[in-house]
Formats: structure tokens, sequence, C-alpha cells
């Protein structure tokens, strides 16, 4: 991690509204809703942060058509020194978190808040470097080349409502990547070929609309959905301030789901990291903000932003 900072969990795509269902079944689709696909892919993710634990804060705010959504992700981080070959050349990461957060009800008859708790978490992550460096990062001869692939479980949250945050998040559902991270000099990279999310039947049962138009009760399942080809591209302005561009491509319910069409999208926008309190306080803080160039017929557009902030302790 740049700066020796430690990332926020890897979010899963966020399943939207599916035609063809009722409205109450569409936002038990929309499961992940406050997790951010889009924004989830900073610079140098592949690179480990400094041995240690870490207190990761990642806020995300998700516009599209006329649902708004807003999520907080707390988590806690453990950074191992070394891993299998027992040197710095690999590590270890493990996380544990949940999200609380408020998303619109949808439909002007719903009785929910809005508010809600969305998925217990925990994780791992395991870094090696592929091409490994004796110098230290900002260094103009610095170059490295790393991988690192990671796996989280989300368990049931317990949510019975149909609307609000956290709907449809009552399930377990499973998640893992791969990520490349180069780095030479002020030039930084990341790319992640692949990330998948396995979203099982949800515990509850909901109201919704077959093809033959016959309102029928079922446990709605999200399937497999998957993030291909998200990269960035960033350049250290300064020591302490690196912009960029991020892009990625979402392919959602591509197997193994119920009453969800495969839609896809793809995103892209400026990312940003700032260091500069790094030394002294521990902290780091990232932003994006990502637009729609491509959607699936019938997706409503998306805006996401988000930003994350990591304390070393």
């Amino acid at each position: 991690m740049k700066g020796g900072q430690a990332r926020p969990e890897r979010a899963a795509p966020r399943f939207r509204a599916i035609l063809g269902v009722s409205v109450a079944a569409a936002a038990l689709l929309c499961a992940k809703q406050s997790r951010a696909a889009y924004t989830d892919l900073y610079f140098d993710w592949a690179l480990p942060a400094e041995p240690g634990w870490y207190w990761a804060d990642y806020l995300d705010y998700v516009n599209r058509g006329n649902s708004n959504t807003i999520g907080n992700t707390g988590l806690l981080e453990y950074q191992t020194k070394t891993g299998l070959t027992g040197t710095s050349r690999d590590s270890f990461e493990f996380w544990a978190g949940f999200d609380l957060g408020y998303s619109n009800p949808a439909g002007s008859k719903s009785n929910n808040s809005g508010w809600g708790v969305a998925i217990p978490n925990i994780g791992a992550e395991w870094y090696y470097f592929i091409m490994p460096s004796d110098l230290k990062q900002g260094d103009p001869n610095y170059r490295v080349l790393s991988f690192s692939p990671w796996v989280e479980i989300n368990a049931p949250n317990g949510n019975t409502n149909s609307t609000g945050f956290g709907a449809g998040l009552n399930q377990w559902s499973f998640q893992g990547a791969l990520l490349f991270t180069y780095r030479s000099g002020r030039f930084t990279t990341t790319i992640q070929p692949i990330m998948l999310t396995y979203a099982a039947s949800d515990v509850n049962r909901s109201t919704v609309i077959d093809s033959s138009g016959t309102p029928v009760l079922s446990r709605v399942r999200g399937g497999l959905s998957a993030t291909l080809g998200a990269a960035n591209v960033g350049y250290d302005v300064t020591p302490t301030l690196t912009l960029g561009l991020y892009q990625a491509w979402n392919a959602y319910s591509i197997s193994g789901a119920n009453y969800a069409p495969k839609q896809y999208e793809g995103t892209i926008g400026p990312m940003v990291t700032w260091s500069g309190l790094s030394e002294k306080y521990g902290l780091t803080i990232s932003a994006t903000v990502q637009a729609d160039y491509y959607r699936s017929s019938g997706m409503p557009e998306g805006v996401f932003v988000s930003a994350y902030f990591v304390k070393h302790f």
C-alpha cells in the first residue's frame, strides 16, 4: 500500500433494479448496494502496507435515477510482516467489518426508514513481490511488481425489510479477486483482471412477478457477478499526492440468478490519493468520482462518489 496505507474491503458489484420484477423484489436484488465495485481499486492496492493494525473508514455515495444510497464501512485490519516464504517478499492481510447507511426506500408506500446495516464480513489477502526492490518508495529508481489474491465471506445481516439500506442482504455471499501492481518511480498502475461475487439465495421470501405475470413468493438469488478488466493509472505529482484515472467493466447476474437478467455496466472517472498526514498521524485519504460510459438498456444512469480514510496505529 502506498504510504503504508491499508485498504478498505473489496466491494462487490451493486445489483441494481431488475426489469420485470416487482419493486420489492427489485430492492432485494440490489444486493451489495452499500458497496462500491466501481470505486474499489485504488493506487498500489497490490502492494502490502507496513506491518501492524489499521482502521479503515470507507464512505460511499451512489445516485442512480431517483435512488440515493450513502454507506459507511468500518474495517479493522491487520497486516503481517512476513508470509509463506518467511521473508518480507510476501505477507498477509486480514480484516473484519460491517456497513451502516441510508438508502431511499423504494416506492412511495414504503414504511421503512431507509436506515440499516449491511453485511458483516471477514476477509484475507496474500501479497507477493514478483519483482522486489531494496529501495524505498519515492526513490526515482524504485521499481516493483507484485500480485495479491484475496477472498471475503459475507454473512447474512438479518434484515427482513424489502427496501432501505441492507435490504436483500440477508444471505451468504462470497467474493474473490486477483490484483497486480507495477510501480516505477512516480508512475503506478494496478490491474484487477477479474473479481467474482456469488450471492446465495436470500433467507427471506419476497413477492416477485414471474414470467407469466403471476405474483409468487420466492427466495431471491443474485447468483454470479463479475468485475472484469478493472484498472487504474496514476502519477505522483508530489511525494504525497497521486492523481490518475480508473475504469471498470461490471457484469451482473451472469449465472445462477433467478428473476435477474444479465446486465452490464462500464464506469470511469478521476482518482486521487493524498498521504500528507501519513508520517505525523498515520492517516491516508483517497477519493474518486465515477460515472457510466456504458450501461444495459433499462438501467438508470449511475454516479458514484467514494472516499476512504485509513489510520495506521
